[in-house]
């Protein structure tokens, strides 16, 4: 290999290196990420849950927001144990709201409480493969 061709090769995949590198390391069907501090709270509707495969497939929950922009929560063992508990249903008005933070024996604990109630409007328009289609969409 000459000395161009090397440096060719180099540049190809340092360029390579860079691409991957900017790219964003989570799905863009996701949307953007709901990032709740003490006292904040959101209203949406709910999607659908799914894992990251990049993060020892954690659990996601995924949502819409007021203006059916698409977005999503990362789990938390209090986030998670209110979404089991209240088992949302595709298209259901979700509201999440956390609470103050608490010290416990593995450190800090976060606290959250989650309602649902039934939503009959239509869903929001998505192109996104991970929200499942709704009864009636299917297409066979």
């Amino acid at each position: 290999m000459s000395t161009n061709d090397a440096l060719l090769a180099k540049d190809a995949l340092l360029s390579r290196a860079k691409e991957r590198a900017e790219e964003s390391p989570l799905p863009d069907t996701w949307g953007y990420r709901v990032a709740l501090e003490e006292g904040d709270w959101f209203y949406g509707r709910w999607r659908g849950e799914t894992v990251d495969e990049q993060n020892d497939n954690r659990r996601i929950f995924l949502l819409w927001d007021e203006d059916e922009q698409p977005c999503f929560s990362r789990f938390y063992t209090a986030l998670g144990r209110e979404i089991d508990r209240v088992n949302p249903e595709l298209g259901c008005t979700i509201a999440i709201y956390r609470s103050a933070d608490y010290i416990g024996p593995k450190g800090t604990g976060y606290s959250f409480g989650v309602e649902v109630e039934p939503n009959e409007a239509p869903l929001p328009e998505t192109d996104d493969a991970t929200t499942p289609a709704a009864d009636g969409d299917i297409p066979f």
